[in-house]
């Protein structure tokens, strides 16, 4: 979705976009953290406008001006299930989370317990999902972005006010496929967030249901459970397959 957005705001640079990585166009916030230097600062203030961030933090996080200000915000949700199973294979390469050397099982518990990365998927959504209707706001569902590729270009267009042709959004899907974006260098992440390629890929499989090659019954029936009881009267749903 970064990707996208970033086309959509540059008129559709492919050139620039296979030149520059997209860590260098798309800050990622949690990176900065509390020994952000000077530089990194200024490289924010720097990104042509209008500036593209990237965060999984919670709702909360963002102060009131962010809604004032004429600040917009994309919101991409996942069904859970993949989501614990992509977070799972993250945390194993990812040097930052400490490179996960525990089961597969034991992720799961971690996961539901509240007590890992980003803490509580439950909460943290329903926060985002409270507010997919404010004015500044659009959320996509990723199952949902999978099935209509160019669907979710021209509405990624409209909200923020972009007229594109249906040549400009062809190009920004093709350039932004899982599988072109896992061999394009621009878009190439592994090499640039001190992932290890051999534990396990960034772009790994980017599909819908994998979470059945890993959860147990026992683990699907608690997770069903679980999210029924946190989830109820939300009105969210998602496709598992």
């Amino acid at each position: 979705m970064q990707e996208i957005i970033w086309q959509v705001l540059n008129n559709v640079d492919i050139e620039t976009a296979e030149k520059i990585p997209t860590t260098k166009r798309i800050t990622f916030c949690e990176m900065l953290g509390p020994h952000t230097t000077a530089d990194q600062i200024n490289l924010i203030q720097n990104l042509p406008r209008p500036r593209v961030l990237e965060t999984h933090l919670p709702f909360i996080f963002f102060p009131e001006r962010f809604h004032t200000t004429g600040c917009k915000f994309v919101f991409v949700i996942r069904n859970p299930k993949d989501t614990i199973v992509s977070l799972y294979h993250f945390a194993r390469c990812n040097s930052h989370m400490g490179k996960y050397i525990g089961t597969w099982s034991d992720f799961y518990d971690l996961f539901m317990s509240d007590t890992y990365i980003y803490n509580n998927w439950f909460r943290d959504t329903l926060e985002y999902w409270k507010h997919r209707n404010d004015e500044n706001t659009i959320l996509f569902r990723y199952e949902d972005m999978k099935k209509d590729e160019h669907q979710t270009v021209w509405k990624v267009a409209d909200f923020f006010q972009k007229k594109l042709t249906y040549e400009q959004v062809n190009q920004i899907v093709n350039y932004t496929t899982f599988e072109s974006m896992k061999t394009n260098r621009g878009t190439d992440v592994d090499k640039f967030i001190n992932l290890d390629s051999n534990v396990s890929q960034f772009y790994r499989k980017g599909g819908v249901g994998d979470w059945k090659n890993y959860f147990t019954p026992e683990q699907n029936k608690h997770f069903d459970a679980v999210f029924q009881e946190k989830m109820a009267d939300s009105g969210l749903e998602f496709e598992y397959e």
